[in-house]
């Protein structure tokens, strides 16, 4: 039944556009209706991509480019810096001056770390600019006397809790802050020994370096011989992955080692993608023992990082998608009539997000959703999608307290071809003119599942062209879309000029260096949600 709707209502909406020469509608909810979506007036290829842009380090599709949690941390600008030099990035004259009134206002406000630690990377920190005194930075910070006093007592008495291998890592840390800080005497004379012992019964090349560093740095008056016991120890794994630590273990084993494997090497080199700067600054060391894979120019500039204008590093957190992410983008793809140009990456994390394992119902209805539009196979999820969907409650009444509930729900019934359910919406106590975009996008879905009769006495359509207009005009192409989508659900019949108009200002919001992907304000940036009522908005509006 619901199936003869739609198609009765296409037909009448397809026969209206012959008979006023207006717009193409697009309805992507079953197999023959997505095939209106091959609209090649509008194709955009491009889009595939562009769709780059809003892909986020899981390979899922981020709502739009801006960069959240950035700010400027003791731990990334010590150890970043630090990689930058070791890379052959910058050299310490082309590195950032650091604004020492910014690093003691860093230091001193860091709860993170303790005070000891923060002396550390202060010290790492200084050692990327020859004109900080850390000694001064730490008094400044008020933390000085608190440094040496967690140092010398972790030093003479480490807490018994902590494995060998934290304990090598926190002596390897704190005798340097204690030499950094001219504190030398302070350290207990056994230390050396005592590194280099502990060192040898461990299998970790990262804390071997470490204790390797340390010595170096502290005691240089030792004989090489003495610090190179600690190489003689380490024994290479079968087999290691290449993802976060395992390249900081690669790029560790890399350095203890003579004639180190090619697969380690390359192992190693990965490091430097990684998103941790301390993982980068060990890769970026191993990487210049072995000049045979060096670092190109291109990759030098991948190992960049941001500074903020006081020369701290920025701390820039992994920007993820979602699984709604990517279905905006699967719908957008269909909008634009380049399902087939779907990237790899996109349809590769939708199928490994279809093989998680104990996805709770409302996940799995979501990535079934993306596997339906992009017409994959997900491992039987996109077949089983609709029996999900079929059972997500709608609620009997849409409110502004469950409005995003219902809207998903109606969603994933309008994606699987369901029927219109039992449920009303409550528009708030304002004309259709004011409503916002998601109140009209619930009037979408009233008209995308058949709910034409309550549609119809909910809207007038005069109300919703105007709204569109208003929207395009104001700079807000999502609430353009939703309304002028509501009013052809609802029957309107627009006049060819109000088309053009409309079609013709959706392309202020192009992002004009990616040209596939819309913005949700004239010159604003990427975003997957702008993109779909783009290409919505330019499909129901094409001539």
């Amino acid at each position: 039944m619901f199936r003869n709707k739609r198609s009765q209502l296409l037909a009448s909406i397809v026969a209206a556009i012959a008979a006023t020469f207006l717009v193409i509608i697009l309805f992507p909810s079953n197999n023959s209706e997505k095939q209106l979506l091959e609209n090649k007036q509008i194709k955009n290829e491009k889009l595939a991509s562009d769709l780059a842009e809003l892909r986020g380090r899981d390979d899922l599709v981020r709502k739009n480019t801006e960069v959240r949690g950035v700010r400027p941390k003791l731990y990334s600008t010590a150890y970043a810096r630090n990689a930058l030099l070791a890379s052959g990035s910058k050299s310490l004259e082309e590195l950032p001056d650091i604004n020492s009134d910014s690093l003691i206002r860093l230091v001193e406000n860091n709860s993170t770390n303790s005070p000891a630690w923060r002396g550390y990377y202060t010290c790492l920190t200084s050692r990327t600019d020859n004109k900080l005194d850390p000694s001064r930075i730490i008094q400044k910070a008020g933390i000085h006397a608190r440094v040496i006093k967690e140092s010398i007592n972790y030093l003479k008495n480490p807490t018994t809790t902590d494995s060998v291998e934290t304990k090598i890592t926190t002596y390897s840390a704190f005798i340097q802050t204690m030499d950094c800080l001219g504190r030398h005497s302070k350290i207990p004379e056994s230390y050396p020994r005592k590194i280099i012992d502990l060192a040898n019964s461990v299998n970790n090349p990262i804390v071997k370096v470490f204790a390797r560093d340390a010595l170096r740095k502290v005691y240089p008056e030792l004989n090489d011989h003495r610090n190179d016991r600690i190489n003689k120890s380490f024994k290479l794994p079968r087999s290691q992955k290449c993802d976060g630590m395992g390249s900081m273990f690669a790029s560790a084993a890399v350095l203890l080692t003579e004639t180190p494997s090619d697969e380690l090497k390359f192992c190693a080199k990965a490091g430097m993608k990684n998103s941790d700067p301390q993982v980068r600054w060990m890769s970026a060391r191993a990487v210049q023992k072995t000049p045979q894979i060096g670092f190109t120019e291109i990759e030098k500039q991948e190992s960049a990082v941001s500074f903020a204008d006081s020369g701290l590093v920025l701390m820039l957190p992994d920007q993820l998608g979602t699984i709604r992410g990517n279905y905006k983008a699967a719908r957008s793809l269909a909008a634009a009539g380049a399902l087939d140009k779907a990237p790899k990456w996109l349809i590769d994390s939708t199928k490994k997000a279809a093989q998680r394992n104990q996805l709770p119902a409302s996940e799995k209805l979501a990535v079934a959703m993306v596997c339906e539009r992009l017409e994959i196979n997900c491992f039987g999820l996109r077949e089983r999608g609709k029996q999900i969907a079929r059972k997500i409650p709608v609620p009997k009444k849409a409110t502004r307290k469950n409005l995003q509930q219902w809207i998903d729900a109606m969603t994933a019934r309008f994606e699987f071809g369901l029927d219109c359910p039992r449920t009303e919406v409550r528009l708030p106590d304002q004309s259709i003119s004011e409503i916002s975009h998601p109140w009209l996008h619930a009037l979408e879905l009233l008209g995308q599942l058949d709910c034409d009769q309550q549609l119809r006495r909910m809207t007038d359509t005069e109300s919703l062209i105007s709204r569109t207009h208003k929207a395009i005009d104001s700079g807000n192409i999502i609430a353009a879309a939703h309304s002028w989508y509501a009013a052809i659900l609802s029957g309107a019949d627009t006049a060819r000029n109000a088309s053009q108009s409309v079609h013709m200002g959706v392309q202020d919001y192009r992002v004009p260096k990616s040209s596939g992907l819309f913005s949700a304000t004239p010159g604003g940036t990427p975003d997957i949600d702008a993109t779909l009522a783009g290409y919505t908005l330019l499909g129901l509006t094409a001539p």
